[in-house]
């Protein structure tokens, strides 16, 4: 099977390509992929040749292995002869050597490791300018309608050819271009198309969503499948009609795994969560997202293509999550809901320290999150930040209007609230204690205007640990990327591993980020730090020890501004440090000033990392 697009990728990238050739027919193009398209004792050479020869765009995976790889190389020659456009995407962060920097030098490069969604969105904009015919009409699984062939015609006169028969094929590309870029983006932004970390839409038009052909008769898996999902909305969802349940059954088997279905306890509704790196993620969204939109807990339908058994009295077990309910100071980690790109976001991330008046509306659908901050009062910070989560251009007012999350540092989502909390008046000091709390009365809380301002960087990492005394999250400025195809969607090397307690997980810093780096932790007040404690380089072996840099000097600032300087040992196994005299400090940043060189990769990492402190009197 021929098709307009071709992956070439090195054989230990399968997982990468295999990932990216799905993102690309799941948005209508159809790809060549040799681990899929060659068939049993087909030979191999003659296959990809000719595949190169009827393709119009090669999509490059670009990796460390695609950069030794003869194959690939042979593959972008063959692209040269055949006038082949190539469109290279990196799903690691490396550069070419020689061979392939000759080759790929005027080529505009795409890196998938940054931004899996903006990055594909790229992709698919540079393949629609190049095939400009139907990009469906091959796709896997559907079954391409036979030519006619030529007709016998009787002879006819030789005449002029008219002008119309010349401008014909030209309008009839430039329709067909047309129709690609606006399906291109209605499946980008149509609610029931999802996102990385995507909702469905409740109450959203399905008749606008791409559908299998209707002469086209189902498998009889989808068939069963689509069966018992109707039995399950018919028992669980009986307020629905029964062709809106038909709609919700079939666009749920249409979406991409992982994927979730759950409908409130009440019957009146549904929610669908798909596209999520685990099934896991999946079922936590599309709970914590129904329960949010309905007001209810809800009820669990299906889990990617695994209906729920029907309750033997019919009555089903509605969930009631916590993070939907939770009214205390603001965690990043209790918000519901949103996926791994928006929790990362440095202004949700810093929330918690940001200048007050401040306020965060908050809408499931798309994951959409907005905040205010330093406004001119209370009542203002939540006006505005309601207003820019409805004037959203990328939801566009689908699910109704934005709830209001947090007033200052009080989550508020519990109270369903689509209004300012705060009356109107005067201007409203800074501080939580000007906000009255949704909950029962407790002691108040000291203004967080004091609290000096920490560093922050736009890619930078957050999490909360378990068990430490003082520490309420440590931060990096960036972190190694997930390898493109990494279901989880989650790197390996996040902060995290700097207080997991195993010495073979590390944190790794990002290549790309400019210098060395930095960690900062946050204290719940004010500390005195006496000491640190470091597992230096990435101790998983002793042989990836010896290949990754290692930290040799530590400069350590704290929020009162005062310094110091540590040096460490290149050396496997724990390090105790003890600073030349205290440090005072709501948060200390621990910038990495020097390194030793590794054997064979250029990452920096850190197996562990923790401060010795205590509370300052």
């Amino acid at each position: 099977m021929s098709a307009p697009i071709f992956l070439s990728f090195a054989s230990n990238d399968r997982k990468p390509a295999e990932t990216i050739c799905k993102a690309v027919e799941q948005r209508g193009f159809s790809c060549w992929i040799a681990t899929r398209n060659i068939a049993p004792g087909e030979n191999f050479q003659e296959a990809i040749t000719r595949a190169i020869r009827t393709a119009k765009v090669m999509i490059l995976v670009f990796s460390a292995h695609a950069n030794n790889s003869l194959e690939v190389k042979k593959e972008i020659a063959l692209a040269g002869r055949y006038n082949v456009i190539v469109v290279p995407v990196r799903v690691e962060d490396v550069v070419p050597n020689d061979a392939l920097s000759y080759e790929l030098a005027v080529r505009q490069w795409i890196d998938l490791f940054d931004d899996w969604e903006n990055a594909i969105d790229r992709l698919i904009t540079q393949i629609s300018t190049v095939v400009q015919a139907n990009p469906a009409a091959a796709g896997p699984g559907v079954t391409r309608m036979a030519e006619p062939a030529s007709p016998q015609a009787e002879p006819k006169p030789a005449a002029k050819p008219a002008r119309t028969s010349v401008l014909l094929p030209v309008l009839a590309g430039a329709l067909a271009l047309l129709i690609i870029i606006a399906g291109g983006l209605a499946w980008r932004f149509w609610p029931a198309s999802g996102t990385p970390d995507g909702a469905a839409v409740p109450g959203a038009p399905q008749s606008s969503r791409p559908v299998a052909n209707a002469e086209t008769p189902p498998s009889a898996a989808t068939g069963s499948l689509e069966q018992a999902l109707l039995s399950r909305l018919a028992s669980a969802a009986s307020r629905l009609d029964s062709k809106r349940r038909e709609d919700v059954a079939r666009d749920y088997i249409a979406s991409p795994d992982h994927k979730a279905l759950a409908v409130p306890a009440s019957g009146s509704g549904q929610w669908r969560a798909y596209n999520r790196p685990t099934r896991e993620i999946a079922t936590e969204g599309a709970l914590e997202s129904c329960q949010i939109q309905h007001g209810e807990p809800c009820v669990l339908i299906a889990v990617d293509d695994v209906p729920q058994p029907v309750p033997a009295d019919g009555k089903w077990a509605p969930r009631d999550m916590p993070r939907p309910r939770y009214t205390g100071e603001y965690n990043l980690a209790q918000i519901p809901g949103i996926g791994s790109k928006t929790r990362e976001r440095s202004d949700i991330v810093n929330y918690g320290f940001a200048a007050a008046p401040k306020a965060v509306a908050f809408h499931p659908v798309f994951d959409r999150i907005f905040v205010a901050t330093q406004a001119p009062n209370q009542r203002a910070a939540e006006e505005e930040a309601l207003r820019k989560c409805n004037e959203d251009p990328v939801r566009k007012g689908q699910g109704g209007p934005c709830f209001l999350y947090a007033v200052d540092n009080h989550v508020v989502l519990p109270l369903r609230l689509r209004e300012p909390l705060t009356a109107g008046g005067p201007t409203i000091a800074a501080g939580p204690s000007a906000v009255p709390a949704p909950a029962a009365p407790s002691a108040p809380a000291q203004p967080v205007a004091s609290r000096p301002p920490r560093p922050s960087a736009m890619r930078e990492h957050c999490a909360t640990p378990r068990g430490l005394p003082g520490v309420q999250q440590y931060c990096a400025s960036s972190v190694l990327p997930a390898l493109v195809g990494d279901r989880s969607g989650r790197s390996t090397y996040d902060v995290e591993n700097l207080f997991d307690e195993n010495p073979a997980t590390a944190w790794v810093k990002a290549r790309r980020q400019p210098g060395d780096g930095w960690i900062l932790i946050d204290f719940d007040a004010e500390r005195l730090v006496t000491a640190m404690a470091i597992t230096n380089g990435y101790q998983k072996n002793g042989a990836v020890f010896r290949d990754n840099y290692r930290v040799r000097r530590l400069r350590l600032v704290s929020s009162t501004g005062e310094t110091a300087s540590v040096n460490v040992a290149d050396q496997e196994g724990p390090q105790r440090i003890s600073l030349d005299r205290p440090i005072r400090a709501e948060w200390l940043q621990i910038v990495i000033e020097d390194v030793y060189p590794g054997a064979r990769e250029p990452d920096l990492a850190i197996s562990e990392l923790r401060v010795i402190s205590q509370a300052a009197h």
